[in-house]
């Protein structure tokens, strides 16, 4: 009997081949090259070429997850799975070296920051002044877009028959690369017509894949030459004909950056200015302590702590708005070590160290910050909370400066400082409306002067000519601190202008103002051959802007001598009021003692008939008089402090609910529930986000406001008038339930404390 054939044992078994394939290394090859040059784009977002490596390598990890997951066959929600298994075991490796164990193996520390940066980072990286740190925790991002470009792009080559299916992956990855980036291309050519040219590529020689073979060989030779025709004249017309296309150049990128605000008040600081005489009073502490010390900058530099370039009417203030046209923003914005300012003038890099006299936000440099890299034990915290404001050349440090920080910088100084009278100033500008109460003074201070330049010189020889300088030292301790504009009107329309540079500086800018000329007041000092800044050398200038965008100086020796002070004024003698005669002594016989004790009887019941007033028939007994007449004005005083610290929250409540943005008054609802819950009592931290501060507050059951408000702020849509109002309603409902929680005497104690009305410092329980 013939037997059949037998039949193998592992008939029936697929065989696994984990080896590529000729066409695996093919689209291999485009994915990882359309991937770098989507990539690619984040040049203008990062300094230096870490997140270019971190995007490759995250492109390669991806393709390899997607080949092993092609051949043994599994599903997409294992491919995700797998996805995100090597992204956190390869990030710490990849794009947070720092925080990874040896620089390779990922710690603790390593998923956090990569799980915070993966939802948290689109944010950072929108509102960080670019280029961003290229070794720093936001190369998280294009090592994530690598990752999900790869894994995306080569199980789309390998699983969709569509020729340009896969292609779908690295341009959607181009797409985010240019929305997330910034206004000026980084790459033009090699992301518009190479991207082209590569892709058309790619989709031709798939298309060839599946079409079945020619009996010949000239078909595929035939084709070969076409695709490589029309590829050339692709890339020609893209690359020779696209730039000079009408329109082609006539609108600005479409970037996500330029539609998100960012999300800092730097209102919340008090304007330095106001408090100028705390350096500059030799009755002060830190007018003898050293402020700060500044190595590698020639004597005569002047260095800046703040520039305020908007008044209230209170105060000259930090601004934070938006610029226009080709004006750099006037915000304070994240930025990382290198920072693209394009100012002109000399480069120079010096070092700051901060003493034990300064404690504030405030960073001191000098000129245009192009790089700044902390130091010390507070350095990564310094880091990454830095803003710096571009416009204006001022740098806060949220978490404080404190004695023994210090940090490196590189800058441009100006050519020239000070403004000349051949200067070209820019003029027009809109007015700050609340100085208009100078503005009659700042026109006829300005007639001699012909030219913008030469106006506001014209104004600053007036206050230097009419002027008198005080720090309000005795015996001229009546001129008073403060620049508002009660303040102002007494200084310039006093017997003697008399004050220092806190009021000379404001009333300068504020004049210039009201004629239209872009100016702004710069807290500073003047740099010593030592580097030492003290509290005695901290002084105030004023900044007038140029048609070409910069700003020169009007220093304080222009507007205010220092050598002239207030004369003394005589004592105001003691005049007759007009009517009153005083009588001469009367003449009568001598008092004996009998006379004496009548009159003083008599004098006993003219009191007491005095003290017996009626008023439309009511007596008030004596006693009571005399209570109200000692004890009245303590109890006044009491009366007037309480009515003065509930206004003064009543005030601040609703300045929060009607002003500034939609955005900004839904931030400010919530400081509004944290500032309540600090005067009840409760152990609210200052610093931290809204979420944590809700963790901390607990008891009150704050956590879903806190999430309404992080998700309108940081939300991709701008929140409207009606969702800032709506979110109101909640803050007060949550006020009184608030209020409602705890006795009443703790109520009564919560609107007079003062809690609420001072700054804690970071992490200081308030």
């Amino acid at each position: 009997m013939t037997s059949r054939h037998r039949v193998p044992a592992d008939t029936g078994r697929r065989r696994i081949v984990l080896s590529p394939t000729r066409d695996d290394y093919v689209d291999a090859g485009f994915v990882l090259v359309l991937m770098g040059l989507a990539i690619v784009g984040f040049r203008t977002t990062y300094s230096g070429s870490g997140y270019l490596i971190a995007g490759l390598v995250g492109t390669l990890l991806g393709i390899v997850i997607a080949h092993f997951a092609n051949v043994l066959r599994q599903p997409m929600i294992a491919v995700a799975a797998a996805t995100l298994v090597v992204f956190f075991l390869a990030g710490g490796a990849v794009a947070l070296h720092a925080s990874a164990i040896g620089g390779v193996l990922p710690s603790g520390s390593t998923f956090h920051l990569l799980s915070d940066e993966s939802v948290h980072g689109w944010r950072k990286l929108l509102t960080t002044l670019p280029p961003v740190d290229g070794s720093g925790g936001l190369l998280v991002l294009p090592y994530l877009l690598g990752i999900l470009g790869g894994v995306a792009g080569f199980c789309l080559a390998r699983r969709a028959r569509p020729s340009a299916a896969p292609v779908a992956a690295p341009f959607l990855v181009l797409a985010a690369v240019i929305l997330l980036g910034t206004q000026t291309p980084a790459a033009r050519l090699l992301q518009g017509a190479v991207f082209a040219v590569v892709a058309l590529a790619w989709v031709a020689i798939r298309a060839a894949r599946l079409r079945p073979p020619v009996q010949n060989g000239s078909g595929r030779a035939t084709r070969l030459v076409t695709v490589v025709v029309l590829l050339g004249v692709a890339f020609g017309g893209a690359a020779l004909i696209g730039p000079h296309v009408p329109g082609s150049g006539a609108r600005a990128r479409t970037v996500l950056r330029s539609y998100v605000d960012p999300p800092f008040d730097v209102g919340q600081y008090p304007s330095p200015l106001a408090g100028f005489r705390k350096y500059t009073k030799p009755a002060k502490e830190l007018y003898a302590k050293d402020l700060f010390t500044i190595h590698g900058l020639p004597s005569g530099t002047l260095v800046r702590v703040a520039t305020m370039d908007d008044y209230n009417g209170l105060t000259w203030t930090a601004a934070n708005r938006p610029g226009g046209g080709d004006s750099p923003a006037d915000t304070f914005q994240r930025v990382g070590t290198d920072i693209d300012d394009p100012a002109a003038g000399t480069h120079a890099s010096y070092t700051v160290t901060i003493d034990s006299g300064y404690h504030d936000v405030w960073l001191p440099d000098a000129g245009s910050l192009t790089r700044l890299a902390f130091s010390g034990d507070r350095a990564s915290g310094h880091g990454s909370s830095f803003r710096y404001n571009l416009a204006t050349g001022t740098g806060v440090v949220p978490d404080g400066l404190q004695p023994g920080d210090s940090y490196a910088a590189d800058a441009v100084l100006p050519a020239t400082v000070a403004l000349r009278a051949a200067d070209q100033v820019a003029t027009g500008a809109a007015v700050i409306t609340a100085g208009a109460f100078l503005h009659s003074q700042a026109v006829d201070w300005s007639r001699s002067g012909q030219g913008a330049a030469a106006q506001v010189l014209a104004i600053a020889k007036h206050l230097y000519q009419v002027g008198k300088f005080t720090d309000g030292e005795p015996p001229n301790q009546q001129y008073l601190p403060g620049h508002s504009e009660a303040r102002l009107l007494t200084f310039v329309n006093g017997a003697q202008v008399a004050g220092d540079e806190e009021q000379f500086a404001a009333t300068l800018a504020l004049a210039a103002d009201q004629l239209g000329i872009p100016a702004r007041v710069v807290l500073g000092a003047t740099l010593g051959a030592s580097g030492v800044v003290t509290g005695k050398d901290v002084t105030a200038w004023v900044e007038v802007e140029l048609t070409n965008g910069t700003w020169r100086a009007v220093l304080p020796d222009t507007f205010m001598n220092r050598n002239s002070h207030p004369d003394r004024e005589p004592p105001q003698q003691q005049q007759q009021q007009a009517g009153q005669v005083v009588p001469p002594p009367a003449r009568g016989r001598p008092h004996t003692g009998l006379l004496d004790a009548t009159d003083a009887a008599s004098k006993v019941k003219n009191t007491a008939q005095h003290h017996q007033v009626a008023h439309h028939g009511v007596a008030v007994p004596g006693w009571l008089v005399g209570l109200g007449t000692w004890g009245g004005p303590p109890v006044l005083l009491v009366v007037l402090v309480c009515a003065a610290i509930i206004g003064a929250k009543g005030l601040r409540r609703r300045r929060r609910r009607s002003r500034g943005t939609p955005a900004t008054r839904l931030a400010q609802g919530w400081l509004e529930l944290v500032d309540h819950a600090r005067d009840l009592g409760a152990p609210a931290i200052a610093g931290r986000t809204r979420r944590e501060q809700a963790r901390d507050l607990a008891a009150h059951d704050l956590g879903q406001l806190a999430t309404i408000a992080d998700a309108r702020v940081f939300g991709a849509a701008q929140p409207d008038d009606a969702s800032a109002a709506e979110f109101w309603t909640h803050v007060d409902s949550a006020r009184d339930r608030m209020s409602r929680s705890v006795s009443r005497g703790r109520r009564m104690l919560a609107a007079l404390s003062l809690a609420s009305l001072r700054r804690p410092a970071a992490g200081e329980p308030a």
